[in-house]
């Protein structure tokens, strides 16, 4: 089966119940690394992104990629290594946000059968799965938002009969 939290939920749990480490996870950047024969991909953020606004616009939780203990207090060629006075607080904080993340409460159990497809925003959706005997196979892809809001802009101007010109180039109905 699959699992699902809504990772905004929970950090938002974090934001009222503990305010400091909240504050912590949204103020320490973390090294991100997911290396294979085919890629190469490293980013920092913090685990806990906000918009200008202060509301929660991405959660970054990957047990697997998070590379965080590895450039702790060591100076990177981009200057964003974890400060070693930051490391004990930090993990800290991530063990309060883990501790949330555990509590089966915040779970949604889907059973996928074959065939099945489950599109989900990976930024807000954090996923998982119950263990199972035999053999799985998932595909995964990613989309971005500004893809979708691109063709659906595109789409809509289509559906409505509309063209839209701008700077000189014209999108819509092809006459």
């Amino acid at each position: 089966d699959s699992l699902w939290v809504d990772s905004f939920a929970i950090a938002e749990k974090l934001r009222e119940i503990d305010p400091q480490a909240f504050e912590m996870l949204v103020n320490t950047n973390v090294r991100f690394v997911d290396l294979t024969d085919k890629w190469d991909m490293w980013a920092y953020h913090p685990t806990i992104e906000l918009n200008h606004n202060g509301e929660i616009e991405r959660v970054y939780f990957n047990e697997r990629t998070r590379d965080s203990w590895r450039h702790a207090g060591q100076a990177t060629s981009k200057g964003r290594a974890m400060p070693q006075a930051v490391t004990a607080p930090f993990y800290e904080a991530l063990r309060k946000f883990e501790a949330l993340v555990d509590n089966e409460e915040w779970y949604i159990n889907t059973p996928l059968k074959p065939g099945d497809i489950a599109l989900f925003d990976n930024a807000r959706v954090m996923h998982s799965r119950t263990a199972f005997i035999g053999n799985r196979y998932m595909e995964g892809t990613y989309i971005s938002w500004e893809s979708i809001e691109a063709t659906w802009r595109a789409l809509k101007w289509q559906k409505d009969g509309t063209r839209y010109n701008f700077c000189g180039n014209i999108a819509g109905l092809v006459e």
